[in-house]
């Protein structure tokens, strides 16, 4: 009968318990889901930054202010998602390049821009504000492609073109391969097009790598276009095919056109046609200047 009596207050007692625990612990369990589910998939909630890949979570970023957000570029457009893997992030403080993945801050920088071709210009962090540019690519991996050390940095045509006080220079393998006090607009293998202002008018010189001014006695011209192995000399309304034998100035043929259509071209096997819009201006038979 004692134990009977026993046995019934600590079952009342064990009753008691979960009674007080049980919706305890339940609010406890679905708190932390709260917390850390986020049910609508919103991209910043609960102090967070949610990084989705459609439905499926890739990881998130725990802020630090209430500025937290996608970074803006240069430009003051919004950045976003890299690659499924990065992110620019600010918060109240530099810009981070943050590996979603891993969940770390992988860089920091003072300001940021987009280019070409995953690549992305970024600017170092300094106490003043006379931070250099550089760029890097972002694939797979982080991969550096100019060093910040630069006033300016562009992509162009495969190259980077960078800005050292009045110097301006081509790129190749985070070298200087060509150095000069102008613009420039263009290259191929061999020459690079330069413009620079006259009486505020853009004009266009050819040079060879150098440093050596191409057709000289004709420039500075009014644009200078690659066309396949030959060369496009434009002078006011007159427009000249040449081309750069070691350097020898060799003369194909000409034409005129005054109109405001870009002109473009088509190369065919032995013959160029050159087109204003849609309208042919010029068809230039190659063999005929052999």
């Amino acid at each position: 009968m004692e134990n009977m009596e026993k046995n019934k207050y600590t079952l009342i007692t064990i009753i008691i318990l979960l009674v007080i625990l049980l919706p305890l612990t339940i609010y406890g369990t679905y708190t932390s889901v709260r917390i850390n589910t986020n049910f609508n998939k919103a991209f910043k909630y609960n102090d967070k930054l949610w990084f989705y890949d459609g439905k499926k979570l890739i990881g998130t970023y725990d802020c630090k202010s209430l500025r937290c957000d996608y970074a803006k570029y240069a430009n003051k457009t919004k950045s976003s998602m890299i690659k499924n893997a990065y992110a620019f992030i600010e918060d109240d403080g530099p810009i981070y390049l943050y590996n979603i993945k891993s969940g770390t801050v992988i860089r920091e920088y003072d300001e940021v821009d987009i280019g070409t071709n995953s690549v992305f210009y970024v600017k170092e962090v300094t106490d003043s504000n006379d931070g250099k540019w550089g760029a890097i690519a972002i694939t797979a991996d982080i991969v550096n492609k100019v060093d910040t050390k630069y006033d300016q940095v562009k992509y162009l045509n495969g190259k980077f073109v960078v800005k050292d006080g009045e110097n301006i220079m081509l790129l190749e393998d985070n070298e200087p391969i060509f150095t000069t006090n102008k613009d420039i607009t263009d290259f191929n293998d061999n020459y690079v097009v330069v413009s620079s202002e006259i009486d505020s008018k853009k004009v266009y010189e050819l040079y060879n790598y150098n440093n050596v001014l191409m057709f000289s006695n004709r420039s500075p011209l009014d644009k200078i276009t690659f066309v396949d192995d030959y060369f496009l000399l434009k002078k006011y309304s007159n427009y000249y095919l040449f081309a750069l034998d070691d350097g020898e100035e060799r003369y194909i043929d000409s034409f005129f056109y005054e109109g405001t259509e870009e002109i473009t071209y088509e190369v065919q096997e032995d013959k160029i046609e050159f087109f204003a819009g849609t309208e042919s201006q010029k068809v230039i038979e190659l063999n005929s200047e052999e």
